[in-house]
């Protein structure tokens, strides 16, 4: 399938069409990951969020909080040894 979009002038935004979309099962909200190619173009793929990365973002939240920081710290490493 191949369709060809125009990018608007508000930021340069593309529309992926609802039928794209709904063959990906790509819905409102989803994270989308944009990586660039060497030949000038871009790969879209939904972002899927591992139990890693879901846990140093929410330690990013309690950063200030020393108690639960170390806590989140020993979580991410203990899974980090379980995976290797």
């Amino acid at each position: 399938m191949k369709i060809i979009k125009k990018m608007d002038d508000l930021g340069g935004r593309i529309c992926i069409p609802k039928e794209m979309r709904s063959s990906l099962h790509w819905m409102g909200g989803d994270e989308i990951e944009i990586t660039p190619t060497a030949d000038g173009g871009i790969n879209l793929r939904k972002h899927e969020k591992n139990t890693l990365s879901v846990l140093q973002a929410l330690r990013a939240e309690w950063q200030d909080d020393t108690e639960i920081d170390n806590y989140f710290i020993d979580l991410i490493e203990a899974i980090k040894e379980k995976s290797e």
